[in-house]
């Protein structure tokens, strides 16, 4: 796996945003705003056509838009999920009845996706309690239940840097780490993992899963879950990977460890854990925040205007310390707590 290029940033006026939505959606767009973003760019859009219907224009960045075939598996699958009763993002058809549009920009050819707008408050906007991290990982284990009986061809080889499965190809963003401390302790759990983990990875219990859910993706309305947004880090993968991802970012979020024992109870109200995955959890959590700071601070090299690849950073690193000078035991004691 080489080295991902960083995808031009998109710049587009608001005219051009509304042109798209027009040719293509048949949308007419009185409001126009722009929503938080990784690689791609969002949109919220009040449709005037009808009666001030929200909803969000998607602009695929021009790297990951080579890959029609996946997008194709994403809104079925997000079709799929809410003919079961998970509330996510509804796709919208192109006037053609297609599932997406391609548009050529100034930054490269790029895939448009249009979504229904579900409202309700962004989940590091708003605020959470141990009732709503357990509601979280309730949802993140009945997602991937639904997900079991779907299956497309784009999901049976897709890889990606972002999967813990690609945390040996880490070492190639190390530089991006200032701090020798800190480089030497992402080196020494990436190292374990690949030892400990991936071994035994097409032995523990797998499955599509979402792969990144975390305080940017979740909606919330009343202090309860709404919604969960953005699967375009789905892939195969073990379901701890899934259970892993989803307690280190309530744990940063929360600035807490044991935010992690109200999602580990939410989950194991539909799916528990076996021992070996239990013994596997504490350096799966480690590993994903060795990613996600890692690549954050690439990212960030490459795009300094762009804020939001950091925002694991601002605790993510005293988490990581904390949570590795912690025995496993002593932190499965923390976790377990509400079992």
């Amino acid at each position: 796996m080489s080295v991902p290029a960083v995808p031009d940033r998109i710049v587009l006026s608001l005219e051009k945003i509304a042109d798209i939505a027009r040719n293509s959606f048949d949308v007419e767009a009185i409001d126009i705003e722009e929503l938080n973003g990784y690689d791609d760019k969002n949109f919220r859009i009040v449709d005037n056509k009808r009666s001030g219907r929200k909803l969000v224009l998607k602009i695929i960045n021009s790297i990951d838009s080579r890959k029609p075939e996946l997008f194709e598996a994403q809104t079925l699958l997000l079709l799929h999920l809410g003919k079961h009763g998970v509330n996510c993002p509804k796709p919208v058809l192109t006037q053609s009845g297609e599932l997406f549009v391609k548009h050529k920009l100034e930054s490269g050819e790029h895939i448009v996706r249009l979504f229904d707008y579900i409202d309700g408050a962004v989940l590091h906007k708003t605020s959470y309690s141990g009732d709503l991290f357990y509601q979280i990982g309730r949802a993140v284990a009945e997602m991937n239940e639904v997900m079991k009986d779907f299956k497309h061809e784009a999901y049976s080889n897709h890889k990606t840097i972002w999967m813990l499965e690609s945390l040996p190809q880490l070492h190639r963003f190390f530089h991006a780490v200032k701090a020798e401390n800190r480089r030497n302790l992402v080196k020494t759990i990436v190292d374990i993992f690949i030892a400990n983990v991936l071994p035994l990875s097409e032995m523990l219990p797998r499955g599509l899963i979402h792969g990144d859910v975390n305080e940017q993706n979740l909606l919330v309305e009343n202090g309860d879950l709404k919604a969960i947004l953005d699967y375009g880090d789905c892939h195969v993968g073990c379901y701890l990977y899934e259970l892993a991802i989803t307690m280190t970012y309530m744990m940063v979020l929360d600035k807490n460890i044991e935010a992690g024992s109200h999602v580990l109870a939410g989950y194991s109200s539909v799916r528990k854990l076996n021992k070996v995955e239990y013994s596997l959890l504490k350096v799966c959590v480690c590993a994903r925040l060795c990613q996600s700071l890692v690549l954050g601070a690439y990212k960030a090299l490459k795009d300094p205007e762009n804020t939001y690849v950091l925002t694991t950073a601002a605790y993510g690193w005293t988490l990581l310390e904390k949570l590795w000078k912690t025995p496993s035991e002593e932190l499965l004691d923390v976790w377990k707590t509400h079992l």
